[in-house]
């Protein structure tokens, strides 16, 4: 996760202002949120589903 920002962090406006490893950090702690939400969605195929 900490990647994408260090690639993206010279082109952000206020972010790059910050050393690049405080983006970092900041995108690292912002993941779990993200990876939660990911994780909430149901991707599987409809003819896969249990029950149908």
């Amino acid at each position: 996760m900490g990647l994408l920002p260090a690639i993206l962090h010279p082109h952000v406006p206020y972010v790059k202002d910050l050393p690049v490893q405080a983006a970092m950090m900041i995108a690292g702690l912002g993941s779990k949120k993200g990876v939660e939400r990911v994780r909430e969605l149901d991707f599987s195929m409809p003819w896969s589903k249990k029950g149908s």
